[in-house]
């Protein structure tokens, strides 16, 4: 649950903090706490940004500066203004009617208290409700919330700035999931001997993320990058000889704001190579072929209804029937439908399986010497897999 003005209030260090003005926004999100400092300085703030101030904030301002920092706050969508004033002294009444017509909430702290305890309360309350691990270190739970949450972007480039990700930098993701969780720290240190400062490390449930740090030119990110993931392969393997684990590589990107989908496109990398069940441990999404298409985040709605009108199906009229249908396509399938392979693979007669497939044709309507219905079972059987895969 995100904090907003109205329940920042609620806490105990704002005890007897008066609501002078914006009732109508206090249902702004509150992500992190500043100080207001020069009318110049309103644009480069952080959306969401709870600004504390003193005296000062009305004796640097005439009534045009103030006019202009409020609709500066307005476009950059400050959450509140939080005042600490001097005793008797109130805001002017023109400000407040201007924040006032846009809904921006101006509170004023009681004369007693201390700014240290509001500013260490909200930044507590702003992790704790963005689901910040607080036992992890900043960079660990910026990596996860830059990963797995949706941003604004402005915010996100300001924020990677504060972590050193320069302007031209280009950035992908790495999974790396081990047989053994155990295993994770290890992984962990090689990676960074392996690249030192060339990358960000982390680790969410059971899977280590790595965010390899690439430099310009762009048209060759995807070859120096795929170069990088075989070496870090190979150290892996040399530094952990007698353990099993596999690599998926995402796309490389040129703004911050798309390493969530280098994440995803290296999720249904490692989900697909896994499925293929090769020795071979390293997957590439820029080498996936058809399936980038198929396994697509976006398309994640009709893989369900895939999976529904094909393996779903059948796999319960197998369960109710006593059938075998099911294993009887896969087998078909592996046989490069071939029916004779097919009842070699399962140990039964040839007509056995003519008979199947012809029941499968007046049960299901799929005709298995068709192509296109084979294709469609085909894909049903990878999404079913894929899906069950990613759900594990």
């Amino acid at each position: 649950m995100k904090l907003t003005v109205a329940s920042l209030l609620q806490q105990p260090y704002m005890n007897g903090t008066q609501l002078l003005a914006g009732k109508k926004g206090l249902s702004h999100p509150v992500e992190c706490v500043s100080f207001a400092e020069e009318p110049s300085a309103a644009l480069n703030m952080v959306k969401n940004t709870l600004l504390l101030a003193d005296d000062s904030f009305f004796t640097l301002r005439d009534q045009a500066a103030l006019s202009k920092t409020v609709s500066a706050y307005q476009t950059v969508k400050v959450a509140a203004l939080c005042l600490k004033l001097s005793v008797h002294e109130t805001p002017p009444e023109t400000f407040l009617k201007l924040a006032e017509q846009v809904s921006l909430p101006v509170l004023v702290l009681p004369a007693d208290t201390i700014l240290s305890s509001v500013i260490s309360g909200i930044s507590y309350e702003t992790f704790y409700r963005n689901g910040y691990n607080l036992f992890n270190s900043y960079e660990d739970n910026f990596i996860q919330e830059m990963i797995l949450t949706e941003q604004d972007r402005q915010m996100m480039v300001k924020r990677a700035r504060m972590m050193g990700i320069k302007v031209d930098e280009y950035l992908g993701v790495l999974l790396i999931d081990p047989q053994k969780t155990t295993m994770i720290p290890k992984i962990c240190k090689i990676c960074k001997d392996a690249w030192d400062t060339n990358c960000f490390i982390c680790s969410r449930n059971g899977v280590v993320m790595v965010i390899a740090r690439m430099q310009p030119p762009f048209e060759s990110t995807r070859g120096r990058l795929q170069l990088r993931a075989q070496e870090l392969f190979e150290h892996l393997k040399k530094g952990l000889p007698k353990e099993s684990f596999h690599i998926g590589v995402g796309h490389c990107y040129e703004d911050v704001s798309h390493v969530r989908k280098s994440y995803y496109e290296a999720r249904t990398a490692l989900i697909s190579g896994k499925m293929k069940h090769t020795s071979h441990g390293l997957f590439f999404y820029d080498q996936m072929g058809i399936y980038r298409i198929l396994f697509d985040l976006k398309n994640r709605d009709e893989l369900y209804e895939i999976q529904e009108e094909t393996i779903h199906r059948m796999k319960k009229y197998d369960a109710e029937n006593g059938t075998e249908f099911t294993e009887t396509i896969r087998a078909y399938f592996a046989a490069f439908c071939s029916v004779q392979k097919t009842a070699k693979a399962l140990y039964v007669h040839y007509n056995t399986i003519r008979y199947r497939i012809n029941r499968i044709r007046a049960l299901f309507g799929w005709d298995l010497m068709n192509l296109s219905d084979c294709v469609y079972l085909f894909i049903g059987f990878h999404v079913d897999e894929y899906l069950e895969e990613s759900q594990a």
